[in-house]
């Protein structure tokens, strides 16, 4: 009677070619052709009821976990180890369960209505790393069964998964993958999710080195913050590390300032575009910096590169022996710069020195003398002085 309630609430308002369902687990397949147990549950009435009401408009909808199938078991005489469970479980070729199950579901649903092509969506399924709260058994022991690559392999099967279930069935209609971010369920951690967290800004599946921004601390801690236009600035649950997230995923930030715990591990945070100016505040305050995590360290750094050119270079009779520039200290209230110097032979030189705060370049004489001084300003702007110097035509990095 819901089911028709609602359905009719939609029809009102105009939605009566869009398809309905109600969704199911495994466990509506302890049936046949599925579950009826009147004291629980009456799935196959159900069904049988509301595809006469609907027809072909009635999508089977159902939500298939192999994580957590009970036939997921440690391989035969081991304590730790599950190869089996995996080789069936975290794939979609069409000896794989997911695609097994599928099968099962058009059989029984064309058993029930008579019709070959009903609506079939998979309406969830999914992997968990690292282990779930909700997993039970002995295969929580494991430690393949819920790892970082265990889940990559399941996200990109699924991704790759040309929807084909085997043995001449057709395809489900929809199928959908669970999740964006991890969740609780009923208070129980699960990590189904891509991301960890709503602000996280990094997928779990990434090389271990992938790190797209850095955040040197600029200021603090001192009863001072960043002023002028605030991008955020209110508290964020977990501190530096949910203010440093919202910063990286937030484009016009360039700087975040974090405040002591305040309660209930809430922290006050802010988000600025820049700090030229700072403002008193009555507790001590950390700011940090949003940098390129291929910009170089703070100081001036000298790179020597040696420059493509159709004119061969000069070459010494002999050993020289050459002084490297020494660098300097970085101003306590300046920006970083960096000076690349390109030799196109051993007496000329073009200097670039470049501002990776600002963007600024400056150029010596015989930088402006030559052909990739304008993209050299361009590409200075980027943040990436490997980019510049390959763009410029420079043969090789010392």
């Amino acid at each position: 009677r819901k089911f028709q309630q609602y359905v009719a609430e939609f029809d009102a308002k105009g939605f009566k070619n869009v398809p309905v369902t109600s969704v199911f687990s495994g466990l509506a397949l302890a049936g046949e052709p599925f579950w009826e147990e009147p004291s629980k549950g009456r799935v196959n009435s159900f069904l049988k009821n509301a595809s006469r009401a609907y027809g072909k408009r009635l999508a089977f909808t159902w939500n298939f976990y192999p994580y957590f199938d009970p036939g997921m078991q440690l391989d035969p005489g081991s304590s730790s180890e599950c190869t089996r469970a995996l080789s069936f479980g975290s794939c979609f070729g069409p000896k794989c369960l997911v695609p097994i199950q599928l099968r099962e579901i058009r059989r029984r649903a064309r058993e029930l209505t008579g019709f070959s092509d009903s609506l079939l969506w998979l309406g969830e399924t999914g992997w968990s790393s690292p282990v779930s709260g909700n997993l039970q058994g002995a295969i929580r022991n494991c430690p393949a069964f819920s790892s970082a690559e265990t889940f990559k392999r399941f996200y990109t099967g699924f991704l790759d998964w040309d929807l084909d279930i085997g043995e001449g069935e057709r395809p489900p209609d929809h199928v959908f993958y669970f999740t964006m971010r991890n969740s609780n369920n009923f208070g129980v951690p699960e990590s189904f999710g891509l991301i960890s967290t709503c602000d996280e800004p990094k997928c779990k599946i990434r090389t271990s080195s992938f790190e797209p921004f850095k955040y040197p601390k600029h200021a603090g801690p001192a009863k001072v913050a960043c002023g002028g236009e605030f991008i955020f600035d209110d508290y964020a649950w977990g501190g530096l590390a949910t203010c440093r997230n919202k910063c990286e995923i937030e484009e016009r930030c360039k700087f975040f300032s974090i405040w002591p715990l305040a309660f209930d591990n809430l922290y006050w945070c802010r988000l600025t575009p820049d700090c030229d100016g700072t403002v008193p505040t009555d507790k001590e305050v950390s700011i940090y910096r949003k940098v390129s995590a291929n910009s170089p360290p703070p100081g001036v750094v000298t790179t020597t590169v040696e420059t493509a050119t159709k004119v061969p270079p000069v070459r010494p009779t002999g050993p020289t022996e050459q002084t490297p520039e020494e660098p300097t200290e970085e101003p306590t209230t300046g920006r970083p710069t960096t000076t690349t110097q390109a030799r196109q032979d051993k007496d000329k030189a073009t200097i670039i020195t470049i501002d990776w705060d600002s963007g600024e370049v400056s150029l010596s004489a015989a930088a402006r003398a030559v052909p990739f001084a304008p993209l050299a300003w361009l590409l200075a702007r980027l943040g990436d002085v490997r980019l510049l110097l390959r763009a410029c035509g420079l043969a090789s990095f010392r």
